[in-house]
């Protein structure tokens, strides 16, 4: 009876699913509705650059009307940089609702993000 129960508790922990981590190719087949990607780079003067990879690297998506962009794919960490003009242009990563704000991104500002909650980006 207890080499059963021993094996059963065994099997439950092989059999528990592993927590999936995030990688470094996770945003591969990312997109920005309506922008195409380019190989990252500087984030040019007046734009809100989202890059697939952290530290401002692999493609680069450029966007600059304040607008609502959709964004697919977006499986993991990456980065973005606001490099915006005007003091009160401050960059925003939205989830599905278009409400709720998991970044805030000022002027002047990059950093990683983890972007599997974003499902919008809007530069203003």
């Amino acid at each position: 009876m207890a080499i059963a129960s021993a094996a059963a508790a065994l099997i439950g922990v092989v059999a528990a699913p592993a927590v999936a981590l995030a990688g470094p190719t996770d945003n591969e087949s990312a997109s920005v509705a309506g922008v195409a990607s380019v190989p990252a780079g500087a984030c040019p003067s007046g734009y809100f650059c989202l890059y697939t990879r952290t530290g401002l690297t692999g493609r680069m998506f450029k966007l600059y009307y304040c607008q609502y962009y959709a964004m697919s794919n977006w499986n993991g960490t990456g980065s973005a940089r606001n490099n915006q003009i005007g003091a009160d242009a401050v960059a925003y990563l939205f989830g599905q609702d278009k409400r709720t704000a998991y970044s805030r991104i000022p002027v002047g500002y990059q950093s990683n993000q983890d972007f599997r909650p974003v499902w919008y980006a809007k530069p203003c």
